[in-house]
């Protein structure tokens, strides 16, 4: 993939999920050249570039999952430094790092990506900030309460409490769409300085302790892009209540000259954007992140940090990393990169655990074996076929069905005790794949698109694998009949539940606004209705079990005036029992869909 003279991408095969991912964010159809849509769209080079930083975070946020697993094989070996090696076979040369370039390969991305830039900027310069809306109003004002309860709490936790969790909403919008733009803009760089507040200190009075006033804190946590010392020097003064009080302030009095406050908005927030005045450092950051190692290799490290996954998932199991004399060697022949000891047998974690496979299905690439990226094997590690999970992860754009069929078919027979878990960073038609699946094998294997970092994917996949492994502790009895109702605030005005059935013949079905359902006949589950003006609620009705079957609870946002994670989605089971479940979207969801629970006959389990 190349840098167009515009900025623009030159897509080969390997990266189109990248170039979907850009049509997505710059609100694009689907086209086979992206160079030309840009033109046809004229979508401004700034903008594409901020595309595609926004499309780089997910692989940001692997690489930080991937620095974590690395740090901890190191400290099991006692040491601070690890040397890492990929030997990728064939004819691609082999990478390697140390735990240290990692970490600065690591930073670096983070501060090539970031929306703003802190490095520069003064105390003075977050305060113009706050004056831009003080000139607006005609004076200058400190206000202790707005009268919107959210707004006030937010300030009130800011100045006497723990440092909240996340910005409030402002109460309405100007309905002039600069300004509101630019609202948005400084909204997003109050939640980086929100997010270095709380790793950084716990509280106020935790920044404002005298005996910490000459120090520069170390902070809890390691993507603080803002420095101690600025930290404590802006909001001392209590610079972020100040700021949100005063926008809420502005923007609920109404009738002001928008147009000018919006370029003196834009003045002020423009210190602290990541870029120079002529705008030609962004081009720049794009090419310095296609230059470097870890991006021209994401795909096969793709296969790396879905073992970060796995050990997540097992976290609470302990496990037990390797490295040999301070080197950790991810190998074609199969590297074993960890062991869980509390399961009886012992579980072990390898990639490219290679077995035989008599008669292949895949007319490529597989004659007498099968090489998965991952396995979950137990003791003795030889007996491959009693192995409980495997799985093959793609980070291709565009999906092979028949190849990827024909592998989960080839690993299934191979591995006949395993789940067979596909795992894929774009998106893939899990229909058609399970269709071209061996009937004989559907019910084993699973597939997953756009697993991706805080992804409701990435949520249940790691259930799937702890229910595999009899880890379901979280789950509890329900009896029939049961209700599941989805609640939220006012907006977004369209959030949408539906119930994923995946029938243990390897079908499926989705109950959803475009297919009810019904409660009187199969598959006795049923959806009310479709709210399309806030708040809910939509039920669905369980009046019956099929056996065997998993209902996999889903909410998606169908309209987009905010996140999910802003809307207070809450899923309530409630059951015949009197038993009743409720479940809050977190605040640190990553994705713009939400997977809370799974139901089987056996009981409902909280995916927490």
């Amino acid at each position: 993939m190349a840098l167009c003279a515009r900025g623009g991408l030159e897509p080969d095969g390997r990266d189109l999920s990248v170039v979907d991912d850009l049509r997505k964010v710059l609100g694009l159809p689907a086209a086979p050249q992206l160079p030309e849509l840009l033109d046809s769209h004229s979508v401004e080079v700034e903008a594409f570039l901020l595309a595609f930083l926004a499309v780089v975070e997910p692989y940001v946020d692997m690489w930080s999952d991937l620095l974590a697993m690395f740090e901890r094989a190191a400290a099991f070996q006692g040491r601070d430094q690890l040397d890492i090696a990929y030997d990728f076979g064939g004819s691609d040369p082999e990478l390697r790092f140390n735990l240290d370039h990692f970490r600065s390969a690591v930073s670096l991305f983070r501060h090539v990506s970031a929306r703003f830039n802190f490095d520069d900027v003064t105390t003075d310069d977050f305060w113009k900030l706050t004056r831009v809306f003080q000139h607006i109003k005609g004076d200058a004002f400190f206000i202790d309460s707005v009268g919107d309860v959210d707004i006030d709490q937010f300030a009130r936790a800011c100045r006497e409490d723990l440092w909240p969790a996340r910005l409030p909403r402002l109460p309405r919008s100007t309905g002039t769409r600069p300004f509101d733009d630019l609202v948005a803009e400084l909204w997003a760089l109050c939640d980086v300085f929100l997010e270095s507040l709380r790793a950084t200190w716990v509280s106020y009075a935790d920044l404002s302790d005298r005996r910490q006033i000459s120090s520069n804190r170390e902070p809890l946590a390691t993507n603080v892009v803002i420095s101690a010392e600025r930290l404590r020097e802006v909001e001392h003064d209590h610079w972020l209540p100040a700021l949100v009080t005063t926008v809420a302030t502005v923007v609920i009095s109404g009738g002001h000259d928008w147009d000018t406050a919006a370029a003196d908005l834009d003045e002020a927030i423009a210190t602290f954007r990541n870029r120079d005045p002529d705008k030609t450092i962004l081009q720049k950051q794009v090419e310095d992140i296609l230059s470097l190692p870890l991006w021209e290799h994401r795909h096969e490290l793709y296969s790396n940090w879905v073992c970060t996954q796995v050990l997540q998932a097992l976290e609470t199991e302990v496990p037990r990393l390797f490295s040999v004399n301070g080197r950790l060697t991810f190998s074609f022949a199969g590297t074993h990169l960890a062991t869980f000891d509390r399961f009886d047998p012992r579980l072990h974690l390898w990639t490219e655990l290679r077995s035989p496979l008599a008669n292949p299905v895949a007319k490529k690439g597989r004659t007498k074996a099968i090489q998965p990226d991952i396995t979950l094997v137990a003791d003795p590690i030889t007996a491959t076929d009693q192995a409980p999970v495997t799985i093959e992860c793609k980070q291709y754009g565009k999906a092979s069905t028949r190849n990827f069929a024909d592998a989960l078919t080839d690993y299934a027979h191979g591995r006949p005790l395993s789940l067979v878990l596909l795992a894929s960073y774009g998106i893939v038609d899990e229909d058609t794949i399970l269709d071209r699946v061996a009937d004989d094998v559907q019910a084993r294997v699973r597939v997953f698109s756009e697993l991706r970092p805080g992804s409701a994917s990435a949520t249940e996949f790691q259930s799937a694998i702890r229910l595999k492994l009899g880890l379901n502790s979280t789950t509890r009895s329900i009896t029939l009949p049961c209700k599941i109702v989805l609640t939220w605030g006012e907006l977004p005005q369209d959030l949408d539940i539906s119930i994923l059935l995946k029938f243990d013949d390897g079908s499926q079905r989705r109950i959803s606004f475009r297919d009810l359902g019904s409660t009187d006949e199969f598959p006795w589950i049923a959806l009310d209705r479709d709210v399309r003006h806030g708040f809910g609620p939509e039920t669905v009705t369980i009046t019956e079990f099929i056996p065997g079957a998993q209902y996999t609870v889903e909410v998606a946002a169908y309209s987009h005036e905010t996140s999910i994670r802003e809307s207070g989605a809450t899923v309530t089971v409630s059951a015949a029992s009197g038993e009743r479940v409720a479940v809050t979207c977190p605040e640190d969801l990553k994705s713009e869909s939400w997977c809370p629970m799974i139901i089987l006959d056996s009981g409902l389990q909280v995916l927490d």
